[in-house]
């Protein structure tokens, strides 16, 4: 029991978890000051007293979703299924919290589980000491804001890492069953496909691995056949995301630190981050 509490503590205190909380902690200070000063006046729509700012933006696609179905947005099929299903399924679960405040409860799961498999793949991979930079520098990198806030990010990394921890694992059914989930969680995840057709090709077990990378692939047209069975378009999704809003590789470089500070600084932060990752895997 005592090995387990203590196995509980190491993973609730990881970096990438604890810093999950310093994130609501900063938003509901940024909250809690902007009411005062009337800068940040109160949204209605959102019931989250002092964190309405992890229910903005793409937020209100996936809560919509989740209760209501795609019908309702014009642009609902950029957005992928298994997120809106994993809200409608764990919100009994906090039958005394608001949907928003159930998601952002249950978002500390995902990165609890996410930095378990996160850390144990690349221990594998590349060595306890790198597994130990890699969660504190996915900790720090600004654009992790959004594993905190109601974003399909942290339920997709959860699924990316959990699938190639179990690829190395030598389970590849399991781990490509595990890729077609995160398909189903983010458009871009598919590509998760692409490491298990180079090891069909070019290592053994081809024929597990190609059919786990072809499973990997499925989660786009079944999504395409889900969208066929509400609209009668096959093509819905892509069509959705090819007329929707455009975020390109400079958002990338710029989110989330855009909207409080000017052009320069976002750059440099994501650069430097990035330089930091670079020493911190080239130099054991």
């Amino acid at each position: 029991m005592l090995s387990l509490r203590n196995g509980f503590s190491k993973w609730l205190t990881n970096p990438l978890v604890a810093s999950r909380a310093l994130v609501v902690f900063l938003v509901a200070t940024v909250t809690v000051f902007g009411n005062s000063t009337g800068s940040l006046p109160p949204i209605g729509d959102v019931n989250l007293p002092v964190l309405y700012g992890l229910a903005r933006w793409d937020s209100g696609y996936y809560l919509g979703i989740a209760t209501d179905g795609y019908a309702i947005f014009q642009h609902g099929y950029s957005f992928r299924p298994l997120f809106p299903l994993a809200i409608r399924a764990l919100y009994p679960a906090f039958p005394w919290l608001d949907v928003r405040s159930a998601e952002v409860l249950a978002g500390f799961l995902w990165n609890l589980v996410a930095a378990f498999y996160l850390e144990r793949l690349t221990k594998q991979l590349l060595g306890p000491a790198i597994a130990s930079s890699t969660l504190l520098l996915l900790a720090v990198y600004p654009s992790t804001f959004f594993f905190t806030v109601i974003y399909s990010e942290a339920t997709c990394i959860l699924f990316i890492a959990a699938s190639f921890y179990y690829l190395e694992k030598g389970r590849i059914l399991l781990a490509g069953g595990l890729g077609f989930l995160a398909g189903l969680a983010r458009p871009e995840a598919f590509l998760v496909a692409i490491p298990f057709l180079l090891k069909g090709i070019f290592e053994d077990q081809k024929f597990k691995k190609l059919l786990a990378g072809f499973t990997v692939l499925a989660s786009v047209p079944a999504f395409g056949v889900y969208a066929y069975t509400q609209t009668g378009n096959i093509l819905a999704p892509f069509q959705s995301e090819a007329t929707g809003p455009k975020c390109t590789i400079l958002c990338f470089f710029n989110n989330p630190v855009y909207q409080v500070a000017n052009g320069v600084l976002p750059y440099t932060i994501n650069f430097a981050t990035m330089i930091l990752v670079v020493i911190f895997v080239a130099i054991p």
